[in-house]
């Protein structure tokens, strides 16, 4: 396994499959906090790349898993630029929606209010357990062969009944977390980290790639 390596700073470079600018954001203040590999890996996005090659990326996110679309985003950048990639497909899952939103979270409606206006509106003649909902998230690492390794992870809640608090983004207005009886909009980025789905995926991935650094593998 192996990264691009700047021989002089000794600095890794990783790409990560997003132009979610706030999906970096939790990304990058995820990895300084992790001792193991602050500067020593840099994360780059789909931003990054020349516009050449920005324009040529266009993955279809046509599968109906997460796991699926991981892949199909990760694939989609290793193919262009050869060097080991990680990207991730997330989604909120509501359970008397038959599992709705899902892979479909993103493109619920165009703008992030509209989906929330969307959801609450199906789930107005409902209550209680019955808006039961969780975060789930799939990140798929590729490393320089395109080999792929796949970490999870998911937070469990509920749909409250009307948009709360100003951070996170998406669902986070309306995901209600009870252990810190709060909507995810209502904590803050290091109370999001400690238990959000895409941190609990993340730090099984920073885990292993902390592993690989350790056997000079990277």
């Amino acid at each position: 396994m192996v990264f691009m390596k700047d021989s002089i700073e000794k600095v890794f470079e990783l790409y990560c499959s997003t132009e979610n600018d706030n999906k970096l954001k939790e990304i990058n203040n995820y990895i300084n906090k992790y001792l193991e590999l602050k500067n020593k890996i840099i994360i780059k996005s789909v931003k990054d790349l020349s516009e050449n090659l920005k324009e040529k990326y266009n993955p279809e996110e046509n599968s109906e898993t997460f796991l699926n679309n991981a892949f199909i985003k990760a694939k989609s950048l290793y193919d262009l630029i050869k060097k080991p990639v990680f990207a991730e497909d997330s989604g909120l899952e509501v359970k008397a929606l038959n599992n709705r939103p899902g892979v479909q979270s993103a493109r619920y409606a165009k703008t992030n209010s509209e989906r929330i206006e969307k959801l609450l509106f199906e789930l107005k003649s409902f209550e209680g357990e019955e808006r039961k909902a969780n975060f789930t998230t799939c990140l798929c690492y590729l490393d320089i062969y395109a080999n792929p390794i796949y970490f999870f992870g998911r937070v469990d809640g509920f749909i409250s009944e009307k948009p709360s608090g100003v951070n996170g983004f998406g669902y986070d207005p309306v995901f209600y977390y009870p252990p810190l009886n709060k909507t995810f909009a209502e904590i803050s980025m290091e109370e999001k980290q400690s238990v959000s789905h895409r941190a609990k995926a993340l730090k099984l991935f920073l885990n292993f790639l902390t592993k690989q650094l350790e056997k000079d593998m990277i």
